[in-house]
């Protein structure tokens, strides 16, 4: 048992990267679903059209490969704490690069879909269908780069606070009577030394970095805000003084 325990916290916020994760799974696969579905009703629809069949078969391929290989796209388990982030950090990249042309091959389809819509608008069934892909896209779009930012920065509270615990002095006490800890810290930081790396990774790095710049900026604040304390109880003292001081002292007379 750790000194301060930060189970449930880290519990609570994989639980919902969790959620998270199910969702945009669940909304990929009913947008891919309707894309595949539509995909069909075009290449049918231009089936003696050999450019556009051509297109929408290209379209269709790459959307379909790059959700294939999303899905399949697993996380390595390790021991290393290190390792598991970095499986973790190049999992997400992987992922985002991967979206990039899935993203732009449907973005093509909507883009010739909207523009057939607004050369023959009616309120005909392909219009509407048109329409709803369109709104599917952008809600998907925006949902994923909400997520994607929503665990990046869940991630950075987590670490805002495990960084205070142990910046804390009651702590940094206590654990100075922690012998297996030390011995196990020390060897740790030892080790990624004399192999050259770094005990966290570039993205942590650099999580830390932007911590200890707001830090900076908060303490900085707070020794304003202090000298600003001292500042204005020392003129209210001077000015209570002066004040029961004129009572006391006679009054001149007229």
């Amino acid at each position: 048992m750790s000194l301060i325990e930060l189970d449930n916290s880290a519990g609570g916020l994989r639980k919902i990267k969790e959620e998270l994760k199910k969702l945009t799974i669940i909304f990929s696969c009913i947008s891919v679903i309707l894309f595949a579905a539509y995909y069909s009703y075009l290449m049918v629809k231009n089936i003696d059209e050999p450019l556009y069949l051509i297109i929408y078969s290209i379209l269709f391929v790459v959307v379909l490969a790059m959700f294939m290989v999303e899905s399949l796209v697993i996380e390595n388990k390790n021991t290393s704490r290190k390792k598991k982030r970095e499986v973790v950090e190049n999992k997400r990249r992987f992922k985002l690069l991967i979206k990039t042309p899935k993203y732009i091959a449907k973005s093509i389809l909507v883009g010739l879909a909207i523009f057939e819509t607004i050369n023959n608008f009616d309120l005909g069934i392909s219009n509407i269908i048109n329409i709803l892909l369109a709104i599917v896209l952008v809600i998907q779009i925006i949902f994923e780069v909400v997520a994607h930012y929503l665990t990046y920065y869940m991630d950075y509270l987590m670490m805002c606070v495990k960084k205070d615990i142990e910046e804390s002095q009651l702590v940094q006490f206590i654990d100075g009577f922690r012998v297996t800890k030390k011995i196990g810290d020390k060897l740790e930081d030892l080790a990624y030394k004399a192999n050259g790396e770094d005990k966290f990774t570039k993205q942590e790095q650099e999580m830390y970095k932007e911590i200890d710049k707001w830090k900076d900026v908060v303490e900085k604040e707070k020794k304003e805000e202090n000298k600003g304390k001292i500042i204005r109880g020392t003129k209210g003292l001077i000015k209570a003084g002066k004040e029961k001081i004129q009572k006391i002292l006679p009054k001149k007379e007229k």
